[in-house]
């Protein structure tokens, strides 16, 4: 049994040996290679060209004003125009209610009358005291004429004593001889001059002009009084506001009393509206700004001048309608919690057609921004994860770049330049090739089969 096992245990041994030595004395087997088919892929060359720049937003219109239609005076409501109404449109300074104005009529009837009371008052004061200066005037031509005429009996004096002096007869003359007659006459005409100038300057001073003073003040007063009664005589037609506009609602109607403090109606301007639009920071950088530049001081210059084209889509009644804006000016803050810019667009005339872009309307808008210049519009269908392109160079090889891009949408990407792989920057040119078909698992410098002949100018070699 030894025997048997031990010859069972040879042959086994022997067997594995000449398995170990068939194996390695093999021959090589021939490896077959079968040649790769280039891809076949689409392409196209680049053009360079400007990029005009639009971005998408949404926002809800709203008036450009709102107003609430107030009265200046209190009275009960008599009229009112068609106009108002809900829904009604106005003119600018339209009159829209009438309130009853018999009061305010007698009222401004009383304030003139009391003007032209005093100013009558103020003439006959004028009149007294210019005739109570001229009989001072009067008074001093007449002491004037009396002193004159004692100066001359005076000298006529003079002369009678000298000549009576000389006959050696002054002690024996009368004395009319020697004019003494004349000259008590001519003192007690100066005497009684004096008397008139004194009454008369005592009449003049008892009329002061602070009395005329007083009545000018008084008649000022009583024009105020009178302008204030003529403008609440005016304003018991109630207006509508400074622009065209229309009525949103209203609370008042004929036969109300109302007061200053009611509120009638809140009016909506119609001459334009606005549209609070945002727009993303990373994209306020396309707009031209409607602001002025202003420093620390409030002095600034002007905008650029340069209006922002914005195209207002609504979706109404199941048809789509769509304005014509321009962005006017930009809110004073950034959005703290999504970093949103808004833009304030004004599209004229909202009521100017049917149906109208009213207040509270949903829309669409696309912002035509700054185009961007010198550029190369690369297809999304062509752009791979991490914003790499396929370029063919021109021997027809693939080769992997990253885009640095500009702007992007969702159906472009936009870019001057590429990077390598090994982190090289070149600019894009005129004419390169690129692959637009999706190369699943293609390796930088693939062949590839774009069906024509290799162009002229290709893309250069990658890194």
């Amino acid at each position: 049994m030894l025997v048997g096992l031990l010859i069972g245990v040879g042959i086994l041994g022997g067997s594995a040996y000449a398995a170990w030595h068939f194996w390695k004395t093999r021959p090589e087997a021939r490896q077959f290679k079968p040649p790769r088919k280039p891809l076949k892929v689409e392409f196209a060359e680049l053009k360079q060209v400007d990029f005009p720049v639009v971005i998408p937003s949404q926002g809800r219109v709203k008036s450009r004003a709102v107003s609430g239609i107030v009265p200046e005076v209190a009275g009960r409501i008599v009229r009112v125009a068609p106009a108002f109404r809900e829904g009604g449109f106005f003119k600018q300074n339209e009159a829209l209610l009438w309130l009853d104005d018999r009061n305010y009529r007698i009222a401004t009837k009383e304030a003139n009358a009391t003007v032209r009371q005093l100013q009558v008052k103020l003439r006959l004061e004028q009149i007294n005291r210019a005739s109570y200066a001229n009989a001072v005037a009067l008074a001093k031509a007449n002491l004037s004429k009396a002193e004159a005429a004692l100066e001359l009996e005076k000298a006529r004096q003079s002369a009678a004593i000298a000549n009576l002096r000389r006959l050696n007869a002054l002690t024996q003359s009368s004395p009319l001889a020697r004019n003494e007659p004349q000259i008590k006459e001519a003192n007690a005409t100066v005497q009684s001059a004096t008397a008139e100038l004194t009454k008369a300057q005592a009449d003049l001073e008892q009329r002061p002009d602070q009395m005329e003073a007083d009545l000018r003040a008084q008649i000022d007063a009583a024009k105020a009084r009178l302008a204030r009664t003529l403008t609440d005589l005016e304003r018991t037609v109630v207006r509508a506001p400074s622009f065209p506009g229309r009525i949103a609602d209203k609370t008042a109607d004929v036969g109300q009393h109302v007061t200053p403090s009611t509120t009638l109606a809140r009016a909506i301007a119609v001459d334009y509206a606005e549209v609070r639009l945002p727009v993303p920071s990373s994209l306020v950088g396309h707009l031209d700004s409607p602001d002025p530049i202003i420093d620390a001081g409030g002095n600034g210059s002007q905008s650029s001048g340069t209006k922002t084209r914005v195209d207002i889509n609504a979706t109404i009644g199941g048809r789509e309608h769509g304005w014509t804006g321009e962005i006017e000016r930009t809110e004073a803050r950034v959005n703290q919690s999504s970093q949103q810019n808004f833009v304030i667009a004004r599209v004229p005339n909202p009521y100017g057609r049917s149906p109208a872009l009213k207040d509270g309307q949903f829309v669409r808008a696309r912002i035509h921004g700054r185009p961007i210049k010198n550029v190369f519009i690369i297809p999304r269908r062509a752009v791979r994860r991490g914003d790499f392109v396929l370029m063919i160079d021109e021997e027809k090889r693939l080769r992997r770049w990253r885009l640095i891009s500009l702007w992007r949408d969702e159906q472009t990407v936009i870019a001057r330049q590429v990077e390598g792989e090994d982190g090289q920057v070149r600019d894009l040119k005129e004419d390169e090739v690129l692959c637009l078909t999706n190369v699943d698992f293609a390796a930088n410098g693939d062949k590839v089969d774009d069906g024509t002949s290799p162009p002229q100018k290709k893309s250069p070699k990658g890194p």
